[in-house]
């Protein structure tokens, strides 16, 4: 990922602010994660620079990093891969585990207008 460009968008859920008790720069970076990381080329990850993160949210690196460390620290993300020697982007996803204990995952409909109430949901078989 590059620059943000002026079509880029997340989406924010309700559930991350009242289930996970998020909110500032932490709801912000979680819900970037999670929206980047569900779109079709993301095969369930989001690689993209700290730079990037700072730009959308409009903090500096140390910001975004605490941000994401305490993330971490609640197991609402998971580190795949630290590149930080390679001068590389890490690598996070979603923890599942945390968010879908029951394997069970509610996700928005696809098409759905944001302001219809209905939901999908998929069944996952672990």
């Amino acid at each position: 990922m590059g620059k943000l460009k002026d079509d880029s968008n997340f989406q924010i859920y309700g559930w991350m602010a009242t289930k996970l008790k998020l909110k500032g720069n932490e709801l912000l970076i979680y819900a970037i994660i999670y929206s980047f990381s569900r779109n079709d080329n993301g095969n369930g990850v989001f690689n993209a620079s700290t730079a990037y993160l700072c730009e959308w949210i409009g903090a500096t690196k140390k910001t975004v990093v605490e941000a994401i460390a305490n993330l971490i620290n609640k197991d609402l993300i998971i580190k795949l891969e630290d590149n930080s020697q390679k001068r590389k982007p890490n690598v996070y996803k979603i923890n599942e585990q945390i968010l879908f204990p029951t394997g069970i995952k509610i996700t928005p409909a696809l098409g759905e207008n944001l302001h219809q109430t209905s939901i999908k949901i998929t069944i996952a078989l672990v």
